[in-house]
């Protein structure tokens, strides 16, 4: 990347989120170029997960998870507005879940929400006659 284009991305003014992952957006094709292989994003996703768990109170590792998964996304096809939107989205879905209790959890166990009963049936967990019972 040239010393002009970084300037340039330095001088972008940021006023929402979408500007800041177009702005991501920008630097990571500038840097990298339009095709990046998915496989190699989730490996350094891998990467900077190990970092977090050998420092998990280090803000920046987090966070580059984050512009990792922006990445992916956009390069998966989806554009700056629409990853904004599916944060969104998926946050309104969580708070509207319900959760298992983490008492119940086993130490390390990820907390996972109850899935509904068209959950269960595609995972296999639970078949169509028994959803009728338990209604």
């Amino acid at each position: 990347m040239t010393e002009s284009k970084r300037q340039e991305l330095l001088a972008t003014e940021i006023r929402t989120f979408t500007d800041l992952v177009n702005r991501q957006r920008a630097w990571s094709t500038a840097q990298f170029g339009e095709t990046v292989p998915i496989d190699r994003i989730l490996n350094h996703i891998t990467e900077e997960v190990a970092e977090v768990k050998a420092e998990p109170g280090t803000l920046h590792n987090w966070i580059d998870i984050v512009l990792l998964a922006f990445d992916g996304a956009w390069r998966a096809g989806h554009s700056p507005k629409e990853v904004v939107q599916a944060i969104q989205d998926v946050q309104v879905r969580n708070i509207m879940r319900e959760w298992l209790d983490t008492k119940d959890l086993l130490p390390g166990q990820p907390n996972s929400h109850k899935l509904s009963q068209a959950e269960r049936i595609k995972k296999g967990e639970l078949t169509e006659e028994e959803a009728r019972l338990e209604k």
